[in-house]
């Protein structure tokens, strides 16, 4: 039996697949299988896989009836996954050499239900990113430690620089939401409901190309209406009822998770979207809140969804501006940011021209 089930969507990436799997191949840890999910692709790639299949028997592909989109193909990988740990690797990217070894080592020395390990971004685009990826992807604790919402909230949700307990998926029905972008924020937000013990691997083990024509890239790229990030807070706000796990993350979730998300889809979305955007939220909230259980913060919050004051204000014809994002606010004087009030879960901190006056 395989210790690590490796799962790989496929489609019209064949310029790229035969790095990845070549990157598989190579690992240190050589008990693993590929499963390659052929997603109905219209390029060479499948005959590529299937080139590469003919050398290693550790490679399965399994196809879908139809295009179904980047969702249906992990869920799909996982059904016929049989090792006891999953791992994702997008076909665009690739794993270092020891990264399986290391993430098997990682989550089993201590008995942890996650590892995550540190990511190197190539760039075909996106070059203005790299500062924002530097800290996203930073990996900020060592060792294996218990799992926080504060810790949970530090990391990056996608899917591909971590792995998992298959047995906790299958318990617990953890599946990629079908036909919604954004889907790694559901699967990993609905996955940390299980988890306890959580592992941190230092090194930069998964190398993710940015890409243009990616389905990142083009998610952030085109601003026209852009709901799913409601509806993945939605469909977690269900799992979680389900699961009975609702209660305990009210707060974090009308506070944090519901109201990021939120501000997600007024980012993608054009102007002329966002009466739609807040439409939908404010059904939601009318439908499923009870406001009088909700602490300070996540009452401003909602606040702010339900009177539609989450967008940037502009004062005195643009010369004083007010500009509220999910973690900070600033305000900006005739372009110069002068003030910045940055939110945390434990606290607020004051900066006057990048110096920080106080935190409270």
């Amino acid at each position: 039996m395989p210790k690590i089930s490796v799962i790989v969507p496929v489609y019209n990436v064949e310029k790229y697949i035969s790095t990845c799997l070549e990157s598989l191949l190579k690992q240190t840890l050589s008990d693993i299988e590929i499963i390659c999910v052929d997603d109905c692709g219209t390029d060479e790639s499948m005959r590529i896989v299937e080139k590469i299949a003919k050398t290693d028997k550790r490679i399965k592909i399994i196809n879908n009836e139809q295009n179904s989109g980047l969702s249906e193909s992990r869920n799909n990988g996982m059904k016929c996954a049989t090792a006891p740990y999953i791992m994702f690797c997008d076909s665009d990217d690739w794993f270092a050499e020891d990264m399986c070894e290391k993430m098997y080592t990682a989550i089993t020395r201590d008995n942890a239900d996650l590892a995550i390990c540190g990511t190197e971004v190539i760039y075909e685009a996106d070059h203005d990113r790299k500062s924002s990826d530097d800290r996203y992807f930073a990996i900020q604790h060592c060792g294996t430690i218990d799992l926080t919402q504060d810790i949970q909230d530090k990391y990056s949700v996608c899917a591909w620089n971590k792995i998992y307990k298959r047995e906790i998926i299958n318990k617990y029905n953890v599946l990629f939401p079908r036909g919604l972008k954004y889907e790694d924020n559901y699967f990993y937000s609905a996955y940390c409901l299980w988890v306890k013990r959580v592992a941190f691997v230092s090194d930069k083990l998964y190398k993710y190309r940015r890409r243009a024509g990616s389905i990142m890239n083009n998610t952030y790229g085109n601003k026209v209406l852009n709901l799913d990030t409601i509806k993945i807070a939605i469909a977690w706000f269900k799992y979680a009822t389900e699961h009975n796990k609702i209660n305990e993350k009210t707060n974090w979730f009308w506070g944090k998770f519901f109201y990021e998300l939120v501000c997600n889809s007024l980012d993608y979305s054009s102007k002329d979207n966002h009466k739609k955007c807040y439409e939908m939220a404010q059904k939601f909230i009318q439908e499923n809140l009870d406001i009088t259980i909700l602490d300070n913060r996540a009452r401003r919050n909602i606040a702010q969804i339900m009177h539609r004051t989450i967008k940037p204000r502009r004062m005195l014809g643009g010369l004083i501006k007010i500009q509220t994002t999910p973690i900070e606010t600033f305000l900006r004087v005739c372009g110069v940011k002068v003030l910045r009030a940055k939110y945390d879960t434990c606290d607020t901190k004051y900066y006057l021209f990048g110096i920080k006056l106080l935190s409270k």
